[in-house]
């Protein structure tokens, strides 16, 4: 896959294998995405315990099994499996959980996309579900296969850090259920960076993009210094 082809790719699994291919995306990156892919079917999981699953593990997507708050909310979703086993959606929420525990975080996001899409009516429906599913990847992992950007500590200094502070009032209050970040303040941190003497376009650029934006944005994921 090229540079280009990744850009305009509408399905986000030969995106994945991909990366996982190339070993350099993180299962931080990976979590996300896939938390990003649950919030767009947030309405049909059959449990509540599912959702709350989803947001333990965006609230901590660096953890490990054995954390407390990762390990009661990934037991307590599946908790129900005997009464919930035949609901597509139940399957969605299992295999995101899986990513801590049987199998890595890249091949959990990959069936997770399959079968979040999967539940969506075949047709232009599911179309436009995986070309979603596909730009929340790329807003999760940019241009990371081919040409990964950096910041420099200038950038991050400046003004008593102004560029890290505004990105992180954006990572923490996401608009909910949805999930997304506001676009607005987004814009508003394009124009500091640009001001703190940032020349890379990418990140601008990307910082000005319609979006969606996530929580795992790369370009916000960058400045707060998250790997």
């Amino acid at each position: 896959m090229t540079e280009s082809e990744w850009l305009a790719c509408t399905d986000p699994t030969p995106m994945l294998r991909l990366l996982l291919g190339r070993g350099r995306a993180s299962e931080r990156g990976f979590r996300l995405f896939a938390c990003a892919c649950c919030r767009r079917i947030w309405d049909l999981f059959p449990d509540p315990r599912n959702r709350d699953m989803v947001v333990a593990i965006e609230n901590h997507p660096d953890g490990a099994f054995e954390d407390p708050d990762l390990d009661e909310a990934i037991c307590a979703s599946s908790a129900r499996e005997y009464q919930f086993r035949d609901r597509p959606t139940y399957w969605v929420a299992k295999y995101l959980g899986r990513g801590f525990y049987k199998m890595t975080a890249g091949e959990s996001a990959l069936i997770v996309a399959r079968q979040a899409a999967s539940v969506v009516p075949d047709g232009p429906d599911r179309q436009a579900e995986t070309k979603a599913q596909a730009d929340l990847l790329r807003d999760t992992f940019g241009l990371l296969p081919f040409r990964p950007v950096t910041l420099g500590p200038s950038v991050v200094a400046w003004n008593d850090r102004t560029v890290p502070r505004i990105a992180q009032g954006i990572y923490d209050e996401r608009r909910l259920p949805e999930g997304t970040l506001d676009g607005g303040r987004l814009a508003i941190l394009a124009d500091a960076l640009l001001d703190a003497g940032c020349d890379d376009d990418d990140i601008v650029q990307h910082c000005r993009s319609k979006g969606p934006h996530v929580r795992g944005c790369w370009a916000v994921d960058l400045i707060l210094g998250k790997e």
